[in-house]
């Protein structure tokens, strides 16, 4: 899998943000403020919540499973003929007969192993070894159009050169060009969000290092030579 970004830190991040908004709704409530403590450890366990029930349950621990959910299956990314992958998930038995007609495994509906959510979860591996090779003898499109066309969720692995051009992308400037004094015009990746009143931004490339020093200091009253015969 490719690692694009420090996970934890964000989800602590959120945790506090979270934290911070229920705080100021109790300070609001009874005019005291307090102290607010949250440990990385605490918010990489929040994300495991489910994981560790079932782990209380079963005394088992659970296994790495990729893609795929632990609780309903199939719900996973596959790989197709053309080397892209397809996400499908089947979260509902009603869905899991139109997924075997699209995948055109319609003996499968009638598979007493596959009856059921909790049976196609005990026989997964069983079950993805039979759909890992029929994916793959078509590519992502046909499945998806098949897939769609039965009313069964799925979406593929999108590569960044189909999101920068990506309608929705575009047309929500989730991706945006931007002038640099330094670097000509480059992409980069807009505001994650929007405000009604209030708008965020505008989005302006950073300095190179040390090119504000000077200004910083002068607002502090701090001389630039000054700083440095310091060190």
């Amino acid at each position: 899998m490719f690692r694009h970004l420090a996970h934890l830190d964000l989800t602590t991040a959120t945790t506090i943000t979270q934290a911070i908004l229920e705080a100021l709704i109790a300070r609001d409530r009874t005019s005291e403020g307090q102290r607010i403590e949250i440990e990385m450890l605490t918010a990489a366990m929040a994300l495991q919540t489910t994981r560790l029930a079932e782990y209380f349950a079963t005394g088992e621990q659970p296994r790495p499973l990729g893609s795929a959910s632990p609780t309903t299956a199939p719900h996973q990314a596959f790989e197709c003929a053309d080397q892209r992958f397809v996400a499908i998930g089947v979260e509902r038995d009603e869905q899991w007969p139109g997924f075997c007609r699209a995948m055109k495994l319609p003996e499968l509906v009638a598979d007493q192993r596959f009856g059921s959510n909790p049976m196609r979860v005990r026989n997964r591996a069983a079950l993805v070894e039979i759909l890992e090779e029929r994916f793959k003898s078509k590519p992502a499109a046909w499945w998806m159009i098949r897939l769609t066309s039965e009313k069964v969720p799925n979406g593929p692995a999108m590569r960044f050169d189909e999101l920068r051009y990506h309608p929705q992308v575009r047309h929500n400037e989730h991706i945006v060009e931007i002038d640099t004094p330094h670097w000509g015009r480059l992409y980069v990746d807009g505001l994650p969000w929007k405000f009604s009143l209030t708008p965020a931004g505008p989005i302006r490339a950073g300095g190179e290092p040390g090119e504000h020093t000077a200004e910083v200091l002068a607002e502090l009253g701090i001389s630039h030579q000054a700083a440095g015969s310091s060190k």
